[in-house]
Order: structure tokens, then sequence, then C-alpha cells
């Protein structure tokens, strides 16, 4: 049984905590996001820099006209936090994509494509998160050594440069330090400034209201400021589902398009960046010793 919306705005953080403790409890609900009243639902958090980074992100993209939750409440429960948003009430892309025509889905881009044009006007010259500035991009998280918070946009070029050249791990140690430099700089530029993005639109995370046609926007846990084409390729981070036709596909690659811009082969770049610092995590090693790049974690232990 759900919480009365009163229940939300009144109870303590302590006794909020825990009514939403025991509904996880007996609904059986193991996923960090639960519905906790008609209005509202909560996600769990386990650190106060995740928090922080999200409701920074959030309150941005609301300021920017972006459709975004509204952040109700941040309670501690236990380790962790229950952080509090308004429910939207309607269904995710990723469901409804094959049933939506293709007028719609050009209303749909175009509605997309303005909220992202707001996002990207407002910059920074460093990358990551709004709040602790840190990378938490999906496309180069799996290295080991890390990225710097507030990276420049030297820092960030040359890392995804770096893992798209890579060919293996003994080839990296048999380099000069000219040639591990040389590895960083190509195929593409650094960026004079970074814009804000959502940085996970993948249909899972847009929603289209009930009635209404107005897409939201949810899950900011990603969101921070990177090259515009981030955005594009991460619309492409998911695995469409069995029952997308090839018509229902090409739809989508039609939105993304309308909505980021085309990006194509740039995807198509960090995608394979991200196979590759998943198979071989530690393969900066080499490249970080000479100087090319630079980590969080020290390349000599």
């Amino acid at each position: 049984m759900l919480l009365d919306n009163e229940a939300i705005e009144e109870l303590s953080d302590v006794d909020l905590a825990e009514q939403i403790a025991h509904l996880r409890e007996t609904r059986g609900v193991n996923s960090r996001v639960i519905e906790i009243s008609d209005s509202y639902f909560s996600k769990a958090y386990y650190d106060s820099e995740d928090v922080e980074d999200t409701r920074c992100a959030m309150l941005q993209a609301k300021a920017l006209g972006v459709s975004v939750p509204a952040v109700k409440r941040v309670v501690h429960q236990g380790k962790g936090f229950e952080f509090i948003q308004t429910r939207i009430h309607g269904h995710e892309l990723m469901a409804i994509w094959p049933s939506i025509g293709l007028l719609s889905t050009v209303r749909l881009a175009f509605q997309l494509r303005g909220m992202v044009r707001r996002m990207q006007t407002t910059t920074r010259p460093t990358a990551g998160s709004l709040g602790t500035g840190l990378c938490r991009s999906f496309w180069i998280d799996n290295d080991v050594y890390g990225i710097p918070p507030y990276a420049s946009p030297t820092t960030i070029s040359s890392i995804v440069n770096f893992w798209h050249n890579l060919i293996s791990f003994r080839r990296e140690v048999s380099k000069s330090p000219e040639q591990h430099k040389e590895s960083c700089l190509q195929p593409t530029d650094h960026e004079k400034e970074f814009v804000f993005t959502h940085h996970d639109l993948a249909p899972r995370n847009i929603m289209l209201e009930n009635g209404t046609g107005k897409l939201w926007l949810v899950d900011w846990d990603l969101a921070g400021f990177y090259p515009s084409y981030f955005e594009h390729a991460a619309m492409h981070n998911f695995i469409p589902p069995p029952e997308w036709s090839w018509f229902t596909r090409w739809r989508w690659r039609f939105f993304v398009w309308v909505a980021t811009g085309l990006y194509r082969g740039r995807a198509a770049m960090l995608a394979e960046v991200q196979r590759k610092t998943i198979r071989f995590p530690v393969s900066r090693r080499f490249n970080i010793r000479a100087g090319a790049t630079v980590s969080v974690k020290s390349a000599d232990d």
C-alpha cells in the first residue's frame, strides 16, 4: 500500500525513511527506484556526492526549462539516502516506442531537440558532474586509473584518443614516450568548452506523459559537462528489445538525429572505446607513465 501524499510532506526525516524502508520490504522491491505515493517516487543512493550531483543537475535542467521531475526531499536511510521526486504518470519510450507513428516521432524529436539545445547553452571549461566535477561517463569509467575531477578538454580528448587507438597491451609496453604522446592526438580534437548533457537519454529514461504528449527526462545520475557528441552517442547505449522491428529501430535513429545532431562516426568511436576499456582496463598504465595522459590512480602501483 502506497503512502499518503501528505505523509511525504509532513513526516520527519526519520519517520519517512522508516516508512519507505517498510514499503520496500513489504513489496519485495529490490530496485533502487520505488513508487511511494500517487505523486512521488524515491530512489536509493549510497553516496552523498551522487545525491548532490544529481540534485544540482536536475535543478540546472529545470532552470533551463527542461521537463524534469521536481526534487521533493532527501532523507538519510541507513548508510545511504532516499531521493524523493515527483512521479510522472506516463510510459517510458522503451516500452511504447513500437506503437508510436512517424508523425508522432517527428513531433517528439523536435520537442526533445528543444530541451537538448537549451541544455547546451550552458557550458563549462571542465568536464564532469555539476557538483563534484567527477567524470561518470560510462564510455571511459572502466579505465582503472580514473579520470581526474574537473578534467580539461585536453585531458578528455587525449584519453578518448588513447583508447580509440589502442591495439594491445603488449604494444603499449614497447612504445617510446613519443609514441605514447602521438597516440593521444587523434582522431578527436579537444573542445574549447563542454556542454551540459543528460548523458543517458536511452529510451528507458525518456517518459511520455499520459494525455499531454509531453516528454519528461528522468534519471540524471550521469549528467554533467561533456563533448556534445557524448549526448548523441549515449542515446544508442542500450540493447533494443526484440519486439523492435527494423522500422522501429530506424525511427529511433531518426529521432536521435533530429534531437542531438549527426555524430554517427563519433558514436561508433565511443562504442569502440567502451569495449576496449571493459576488455583491457589497465592498458593506460604505460601511457600515464610516459606523461601522455593524466589519472587519479598512480600507474606506478
